[in-house]
């Protein structure tokens, strides 16, 4: 059993998890928030999925702390049930709220038990299923955190990603190839900074290149609204794991409302060159500080973002 989820960046490396040991021949089961992107995504990748009903916590105290705190007892209730029914063999944990009662539940039952972090520092669920499961596995090496229970493995990636031709993604963007190509994205939702800058930047300019902006499910009919005033229309379909849409036209800045591209796992390891725009205040998170040092990319400024993204105008 895998549990947790709640954003692309814990869905899409659990679901990698899933199609190895499926491969493999294990029976894969999640369980997860059912307002978390895993009760979207599990399901659409055919495996079966139980709801168990908790809140995420705000760093805030107030009205939704306690509403929180009430929905403990219902998650308990519902970790115990699935596990009594299931009686899985081992439980994998990827991070969230959701993972906290059937992981330490499970490991206080003596099911083998893991903890896997996607970032580079430990979230507050795995902070505390650290001192229960029987391993954790970490996606980028931690300081301090080294030998034991900790193993570094690095982040699971799906088989499907690797697979990929580039001929097969120029065929579905309908791309040319001999035209450089640049592609945005901001995380599982999309980024309205991001999906701004591009906008200004961008929207019915002449490049030298062609661009494929991935928006996030959330912003998407603004961009495409705002790209239907110029030279290019959006291109529609979903855009989830291992599903791309098709593209039309001359490829200069089409808009996909993409969700569940894993963040993270994309850019840096397909790209020539990839540069991240931090949100909060314009600083890198902890997770995204390795990159540069691998040699995968740079920091851009998110708020002066806009300005310094290049037209094409003038050779820039």
């Amino acid at each position: 059993m895998i549990a947790g989820g709640g954003t692309a960046g814990h869905v899409v490396p659990a679901l990698a998890i899933a199609d190895i040991l499926t491969e493999r021949g294990y029976e894969v089961s999640f369980a997860g928030g059912p307002g978390g992107m895993e009760g979207t995504l599990v399901p659409k990748a055919g495996y079966p999925f139980d709801p168990v009903r908790i809140r995420g916590f705000t760093r805030k105290l107030g009205f939704s702390t306690l509403r929180t705190l009430g929905s403990l007892p219902v998650a308990a209730v519902d970790a115990w049930r699935v596990l009594r029914r299931l009686r899985p063999a081992c439980v994998v944990g990827v991070g969230a709220y959701a993972s906290g009662p059937v992981v330490a539940e499970a490991a206080v039952l003596g099911v083998p038990a893991v903890a896997v972090e996607m970032d580079a520092h430990l979230g507050v669920t795995n902070r505390i299923l650290s001192h229960l499961v029987d391993r954790v596995c970490l996606g980028f090496p931690i300081p301090g955190l080294e030998g034991g229970k900790y193993v570094h493995t690095g982040r699971p990636i799906r088989p499907a990603l690797l697979q990929a031709t580039r001929e097969e993604g120029l065929a579905r963007f309908g791309l040319d190839p001999h035209r450089l190509t640049l592609l945005a994205f901001g995380g599982s939702l999309g980024a309205r900074s991001v999906n701004s800058a591009m906008l200004q930047a961008f929207a019915g300019v002449e490049t030298g290149f062609q661009i494929v902006h991935v928006t996030g499910s959330l912003d998407y009919g603004r961009v495409e609204t705002e790209l239907g005033r110029g030279r290019e229309p959006a291109v529609p379909g979903p855009c989830l794991p291992g599903r791309l849409p098709a593209g039309s036209g001359s490829g200069r800045h089409r808009g996909v409302p993409g969700r569940g591209l894993g963040g993270r796992d994309t850019g840096p390891r397909s790209a020539r060159s990839a540069d991240t725009l931090p949100l909060g205040y314009g600083r890198p998170s902890d997770q995204e500080r390795p990159l540069p040092r691998g040699g995968g990319g740079g920091f851009g400024d998110r708020r002066r973002g806009a300005r310094r993204l290049p037209t094409g105008r003038g050779g820039g």
